[in-house]
């Protein structure tokens, strides 16, 4: 029997630019719904498009819920830049029939996060998330 850990799979919506910030576009509505269609039963991590970024977080759909872990938690402002972000999480709650709840942020690794983005000006989610995966899953 193998030691060895499973990976996450990341699935995204749209194309990832090679830089942390770009010109990237929000994705029409139906691109959005036929996206949600793809997200399975099980942890995965996703890419969306919060203009001019991308953001990155986990998905985990289980039984009786859908559990989010994101480096701010639910605790995003709802501005238009994050309008697909909510609609993403709308549609999959209505997808799956499934409540979407989030993970506590864990303080220490959000501190590491954070030093990347301003450091690098992005990337703060994906530091975030890939090390909480590795933490807790």
């Amino acid at each position: 029997m193998s030691s060895r850990k499973s990976c996450i799979e990341t699935v995204s919506l749209g194309t990832i630019p090679a830089t942390y910030k770009s010109n990237i576009k929000m994705s029409s509505d139906s691109k959005l719904t036929q996206f949600v269609t793809t997200i399975k039963k099980g942890p995965q991590i996703v890419s969306l498009v919060v203009p001019p970024y991308r953001h990155a977080f986990l998905v985990d759909v289980q039984p009786t819920r859908i559990m989010i872990s994101d480096w701010y938690g639910k605790f995003f402002d709802k501005s238009h830049n994050w309008k697909e972000y909510f609609t993403f999480l709308t549609k999959l709650s209505h997808h799956h029939e499934l409540p979407v709840e989030f993970y506590e942020v864990d303080n220490a690794i959000w501190k590491q996060a954070i030093v990347k983005h301003q450091r690098f000006g992005g990337g703060g989610c994906a530091e975030y998330i890939y090390a909480w995966t590795k933490k807790y899953y």
